[in-house]
């Protein structure tokens, strides 16, 4: 297993923070709150083309089987994407079984995501990417697998190699029931989800204040589809860490950014 994904767990305790596990590991999973109720998106809707480099990558480094990477402030410069309502990508390995993934003869499918003007509160449900406008591309496994080991090892490293910060100390006003991280002001930059093997979920939320929320989720909940095959529907935060990222995130969101610029294009159908 890949030494920073090895190292980065070493630090993790457990806090026992129970978390409605089928709500994670989509990109969508706030649409449960903030249902679809914005037509006037669907007038912004942009068609994308992707495209691939080859590269010689005989196995994966990281047992990821998805990989969401969305970037949360409208036209975010930090992304720095010609099209404004490009806003990231989400990548998920199709496998018929736990052996063609350790055998790496999976297919990838991809989504490029848009957004419309959209904040924390409502980010996951204005993505506004729909079957029919931007469907779902399969890619051999030796062209994005690349792209999807690299985007998770630099998250992961930055993420190792950021001090621990604790939130409270940036005296962020909250409410007097049930206090919520909603509640703090400004604005998230960048929301990220991995998805691995073992049906292990890591999420990570990143604050324009200079901190970012870290969550390791374990799976405690497994049913059986009906071919007899094992699958998690129901998970649990083992961790929760608050990280200050400074300078950290900066190589990751280079060269994310090339990588949409050069390989991401609006289809100008008009």
């Amino acid at each position: 297993m890949n030494k920073i994904y090895v190292n980065i767990f070493l630090g993790l305790g457990l806090t026992g923070i129970l978390s409605v596990g089928g709500l994670i590991a989509t990109p969508l999973f706030m649409t449960y709150f903030y249902p679809d109720q914005i037509d006037e998106r669907k007038q912004t809707s942009h068609i994308y083309q992707m495209s691939f480099d080859y590269h010689n990558h005989s196995g994966m480094t990281l047992p990821i089987t998805s990989l969401g990477i969305y970037y949360r402030t409208f036209n975010s410069t930090k992304l720095q994407h010609p099209d404004p309502y490009f806003v990231g990508i989400y990548v998920t390995r199709e496998a018929l079984s736990k052996d063609e993934y350790k055998a790496n003869d999976s297919m990838w499918k991809i989504n490029a995501y848009q957004g419309y003007e959209y904040n924390e509160w409502n980010v996951t449900t204005m993505y506004g990417t729909y079957t029919d406008i931007n469907p779902e591309i399969y890619v051999h496994h030796t062209y994005i697998a690349y792209e999807v080991t690299l985007f998770s090892q630099l998250l992961l490293h930055a993420c190792s190699n950021s001090s621990e910060v604790n939130i409270s100390d940036y005296n962020y006003p909250s409410a007097e029931e049930n206090p919520s991280e909603l509640l703090i002001p400004g604005k998230w930059v960048l929301s990220v989800d991995i998805g691995f093997e073992n049906d292990t979920v890591i999420t990570i939320d990143v604050h324009e204040d200079g901190w970012m929320k870290y969550v390791h989720f374990n799976c405690i909940a497994w049913g059986t589809t009906e071919d007899g095959s094992p699958y998690c529907y129901g998970r649990a935060s083992i961790a929760q860490i608050y990280k200050e990222y400074g300078s950290s995130l900066d190589n990751f969101h280079q060269i994310f950014a090339e990588y949409a610029r050069t390989h991401i294009n609006w289809v100008n159908k008009g």
